[in-house]
């Protein structure tokens, strides 16, 4: 299938122009598609990822972009972050949206509110979408924010499945833990259970079969009594992230079930950051990616700071 690969160097003349707009003219495509590439995280300008529309120019930029001619991408309106999420990238096929804090992904027992789905599923009624339908490919915890796929058809999920079960989509976070890891990378591997009245995950211990768990990190950024990982998914168990981390001493800053709170923020500070996965539909990669919410970006600004040092455990 086709694949729009853009790529060219900002002259003079556009200098002080949006990114939106020397995209349009580059990518020979509507201004909305544009805004909609951008903020999918389709877009770098100097090797970085660039998600504002409105970023202005410099002479000597170089920007490329690769996105599918067949996505409709749609910019984050402004209605849906009320709702607890922004939806990305769209099509008939998939939708990948930003989750924030707070929002379960799926509806769970004892649980008030409506989860992403229901919300999801509400507004595509608004639209006037008949019968709208969503199956769950994968699910991230209440409390992380970040990137959550979901298939729009049947055939669709199945496919999308298939691929977080063989490894070839990928899921990285980033986790901010107490402490700073011994080892700047390393692989994480452990069999988790799970406590059938409080529902909370563990190692498990010795003649505990469990289920198998793997993750690697690697330590992007050092800080003042604790670490910005990098980390990345082999399996997808629930709360895997959080139970292995601390599992190695350094539990995620300010998760209250596997850690401690923190007055640096009130929730565990996990995104899901990058998400990377072929197309069900086209056989395209996409490679989708989400800055830190403002949260974990004011924890790391008084990390920075050495205005406050985490409380250890």
């Amino acid at each position: 299938m086709p694949q729009n690969d853009v790529r060219f160097t900002v002259t003079d003349p556009a200098a002080g122009r949006t990114l939106a707009a020397v995209l349009r003219e580059h990518a020979a495509t509507s201004h909305a598609i544009a805004r909609g590439i951008i903020a999918a995280g389709l877009v770098r300008v100097r090797d970085r990822v660039v998600r504002d529309p409105a970023h202005r120019m410099q002479a000597g930029d170089l920007v490329s972009a690769r996105f599918d001619p067949g996505t409709r991408y749609h910019a984050p309106r402004r209605s849906a972050q009320a709702h607890g999420f922004r939806v990305l990238l769209e099509d008939d096929h998939i939708v990948v949206v930003e989750k924030e804090p707070g929002v379960l992904t799926v509806p769970a027992p004892g649980h008030e509110g409506d989860a992403l789905s229901d919300r999801l599923l509400k507004l595509y009624a608004a639209r006037g979408v008949r019968a709208p339908r969503l199956w769950v490919v994968h699910r991230i915890d209440r409390f992380t924010s970040g990137l959550v796929l979901f298939g729009r058809t049947e055939h669709a999920a199945e496919a999308l499945v298939e691929q977080f079960a063989g490894r070839t989509a990928t899921r990285e976070y980033l986790a901010l833990c107490l402490g700073i890891p011994g080892k700047a990378r390393a692989r994480l591997e452990s069999r988790l259970v799970e406590n059938r009245r409080s529902l909370k995950v563990a190692i498990a211990g010795r003649g505990e079969k469990g289920v198998r768990a793997v993750c690697s990190y690697e330590v992007e950024e050092r800080l003042n009594g604790a670490a910005l990982l990098r980390v990345r998914l082999e399996t997808g168990r629930r709360n895997q992230i959080r139970v292995q981390l601390a599992g190695i001493g350094h539990p995620i800053v300010g998760d209250h079930s596997y850690g401690s709170p923190s007055p640096l923020i009130d929730r565990a500070a996990l995104h899901a950051a990058r998400l990377s996965f072929t197309h069900p539909g086209t056989g395209l990669t996409l490679r989708l990616e989400s800055p830190l919410p403002p949260d974990m970006r004011r924890a790391l600004r008084r990390l920075r700071r050495h205005d406050s040092t985490p409380d250890l455990p």
